[in-house]
């Protein structure tokens, strides 16, 4: 009666291990995608906390999403390239 137990608990041993390594590519795979939906929610939350507690401007929350879209466009936003007069 050992003796099999043995043997399924290997098996359950190999079959753990196999779907935990599989599961650990899987998130690996996932965090090579372009969008990530939670990432951007935490972003913007945490965003909107320092803007709410002063530690942040306006300006200086959106000045990533400014320099992207300057990236994108091949021209910056304003005259000197600063995003600012």
């Amino acid at each position: 009666m050992a003796a099999s137990e043995k043997t399924f608990a290997l098996v359950g041993l190999f079959v753990t291990l196999g779907m935990f390594f599989g599961y650990l590519y899987y998130q690996y795979l996932l965090s090579l995608g372009e969008k990530d939906e939670v990432a951007d929610k935490v972003r913007k939350e945490m965003t909107i906390k320092l803007i709410q507690d002063g530690r942040i401007s306006l300006r200086g929350a959106v000045r990533d999403e400014l320099m992207q879209y300057e990236a994108a466009i091949g021209a910056p936003l304003s005259g000197n390239g600063t995003g600012g007069n």
